[in-house]
């Protein structure tokens, strides 16, 4: 969260290629939280019967990053200390929206006709 980019501004003037690095483990803990997340979703969706979609993300494929206010509005997001910027991106940087479909028909795109 914002420690961890507090710690990589700070030491970036000095150490720039160690700032680097420690951003993009912290990256990799992101998108594996993500992932854990959606797996965990859709572990519950089975045991209740149901399926899930993929994970969607705003800003990846066709899912647009306005998408993130819509999202922010809908969520109590101040007790986690999270804001919006003016290009839709979450503040901390180290933030990450999913949504996923929950459905007794799902198919891989997220949904199946009857």
């Amino acid at each position: 969260g914002s420690a961890l980019e507090q710690h990589m501004a700070a030491m970036f003037p000095e150490e720039p290629a160690q700032a680097v690095i420690l951003d993009e483990i912290g990256n990799a803990w992101v998108a594996g939280l993500a992932r854990q997340l959606h797996h965990n979703v859709r572990l519950g969706a089975e045991q209740a019967g149901l399926s899930a979609s993929p994970g969607f993300r705003p800003g990846i494929g066709h899912w647009p990053v306005e998408l993130q206010a819509e999202i922010v509005q809908r969520l109590d997001v101040q007790p986690l200390s999270i804001t919006l910027t003016e290009g839709f991106m979450l503040e901390p940087r180290k933030t990450v929206t999913l949504i996923v479909g929950l459905g007794r028909r799902m198919g891989r795109s997220g949904y199946a006709p009857p």
